[in-house]
C-alpha cells in the first residue's frame, strides 16, 4: 500500500519564536558543505538541504519521507563558521538546530545571532541585523530510509 508523502512546507521567521519552528522542521537535514552559501552582495545566507519531514504522518507502511528544502535568512552582516570541513565540498553536514539571541544595544534594536549547529560539531554563525528567514519545500518527497535518531548520552 503506497502511502502520500506530507504536503510541502512553506514558513517564515520574523522572530526567535518564529525561527524555532523552523528549527525544529530542520532538525536532522543534511547538506552538502558546498550547498551553504554567504552571498554577501545580497547580505544572504542560503542552505540547501534534504529535510527529513518530521511534519508528517508515519503511514501505515512504515513511510517516513525527506524533501529538497532552501533555507533563506537576510539582512545578515558577518558569517563565521567553526569547526566545519572546508576542504571538501560535498561532506555531508548533519543539521541539529537553529539557536538565536539578540545582540542588540536595546529592546527596540533587533540585531541578533543566529547559530546553525551540525553534528557531531561545528557551527555556522550569523550575525544579522533583524530575524528575517524563509524555509521552503520544492521538488517530489521521496521514502526515507528510516527515522533519524540519536542516542542519549
Amino acid at each position: 500500500m503506497s502511502q502520500t508523502p506530507p504536503e510541502l512546507l512553506r514558513l517564515s521567521a520574523e522572530d526567535a519564536d518564529d525561527l524555532r519552528l523552523i528549527s525544529a522542521q530542520l532538525q536532522d537535514a543534511i547538506s552538502p558543505r558546498g550547498d551553504l552559501t554567504w552571498l554577501p552582495r545580497r547580505r544572504c545566507f542560503v542552505g540547501v538541504f534534504n529535510r527529513f519531514m518530521w511534519n508528517g504522518e508515519l503511514g501505515r507502511d512504515g513511510a517516513h519521507w525527506r524533501c529538497q528544502s532552501a533555507l533563506e535568512i537576510h539582512a545578515v552582516r558577518a558569517v563565521r563558521r567553526q569547526d566545519l570541513p572546508d576542504a571538501d565540498p560535498r561532506a555531508a553536514l548533519s543539521l541539529l538546530a537553529l539557536d538565536c539571541s539578540a545582540t542588540g544595544a536595546d529592546a527596540e534594536d533587533p540585531a541578533a545571532r543566529i547559530t546553525l549547529h551540525f553534528a557531531p560539531a561545528g557551527a555556522i554563525r550569523l550575525d544579522v541585523e533583524c530575524i528575517e528567514a524563509y524555509l521552503r519545500d520544492y521538488g517530489t518527497p521521496w521514502r526515507a530510509r528510516g527515522r533519524p535518531a540519536h542516542p542519549l548520552d
